[in-house]
């Protein structure tokens, strides 16, 4: 029962999706197969940088330093538990899909509705599965978009790319801490074992 009240309500915010945008549908089942299989990667990354938090050793230590600024025990706290939000917040995550190229963005979150989802912009569908900028990190970058932060902002993202993700954990860690990007650079970094480009 509550399954179906969550899938009549979902379909309730595809509605006031589509009522301000109609380039936003539901995806198409190759679409939606995708973008599941990049959610579970997404997953499984949240839970292996948890697990580095808990134990991760040098390698780890070094890498959460370069993307996320992390400078101590107390900023790899934060960031560890921003991650498992994110773990908490994609449990149950819905995807909607641009049907046309006027969505101009990979991907986007919305949490403004009873039942929060991704939108996925055609982009999204020509990024690979590992690697810096892959579907899943955007995945990531997304789902730490709709945290909050604090109980009133969202996570921002005002700085994107490698270049300026690394730049800005140089130059302003505490900044880095709450841009999306940085937290999907730094988990592609360390999941997929990356160096810096």
């Amino acid at each position: 029962m509550r399954k179906a009240i969550n899938n009549i309500t979902f379909l309730t915010s595809i509605l006031a999706t589509q009522a301000y945008s109609q380039t936003v549908f539901p995806c198409t089942d190759e679409d939606q197969e995708i973008a599941n299989e990049a959610l579970s990667t997404a997953q499984e990354m949240l839970e292996f940088a948890i697990e580095g938090f808990d134990g991760g050793g040098i390698d780890f230590g070094l890498k959460a330093g370069i993307w996320l600024g992390a400078r101590n025990s107390t900023d790899a706290e934060e960031i560890r538990d921003t991650y498992e939000r994110a773990l908490v917040f994609s449990e149950g995550m819905k995807f909607l899909c641009a049907v046309d190229s006027s969505f101009n963005a990979i991907a986007a979150v919305n949490q403004d509705v009873p039942v929060p989802y991704i939108m996925l912009g055609e982009a999204f569908f020509g990024l690979e599965d590992n690697g810096f900028d892959s579907q899943p990190g955007s995945v990531i970058h997304e789902l730490t978009h709709g945290l909050l932060v604090e109980g009133t902002n969202f996570l921002d993202s005002e700085r994107y790319g490698t270049d300026e993700a690394l730049k800005l954990a140089e130059e302003d860690p505490r900044t880095a801490m709450s841009n999306a990007d940085n937290y999907q650079y730094f988990i592609e970094a360390y999941y997929f074992s990356l160096d810096p480009p």
